[in-house]
């Protein structure tokens, strides 16, 4: 009887370590799963971030060029006869081919640098030059 008793106490001290270790295992397999997780959510969201400010100095970009372009071309109308051109500005090539349509100039302009080309139209209404219409194109 006693040999049972013994034999069952080293069973189940050996069970016991065992399932132990197994527990162990599974905490520090949890926990290098969720540091792992934690490490790439957190630099998906940074390269989120990057690209997002990325696009918003193109747009900011884009922006200013075209209220550069609008004003030029307002202030060459009140001045002068408002032709076809092609200039560079700070690295970026603007060409820019004017028709009259009589009640309008149709303005469009290909805007390119080393990085983006785009392109818009713009029609300026002949008496007051006031900028009735603008949209980019693809």
């Amino acid at each position: 009887m006693k040999r049972i008793q013994e034999r069952l106490k080293k069973s189940t001290k050996k069970k016991f370590h065992s399932n132990n270790k197994g527990s162990a295992l599974n905490v520090v397999l949890m926990i290098f799963v969720v540091v792992v997780l934690s490490l790439l959510s957190t630099s998906r969201l940074y390269t989120d971030l990057f690209a997002f400010h990325g696009n918003g100095r193109k747009l900011d970009k884009e922006r200013q060029m075209e209220i550069y372009l609008k004003r030029y071309f307002r202030e060459t109308m009140d001045t002068d006869l408002l032709l076809s051109n092609d200039f560079t500005v700070e690295n970026t090539r603007v060409h820019y081919t004017v028709d009259d349509m009589w009640d309008y100039y149709l303005i469009v302009c290909d805007i390119s640098d080393e990085q983006d080309k785009y392109r818009f139209e713009m029609h300026i209404k002949t008496k007051d030059l006031n900028v009735s219409k603008f949209h980019y194109m693809a």
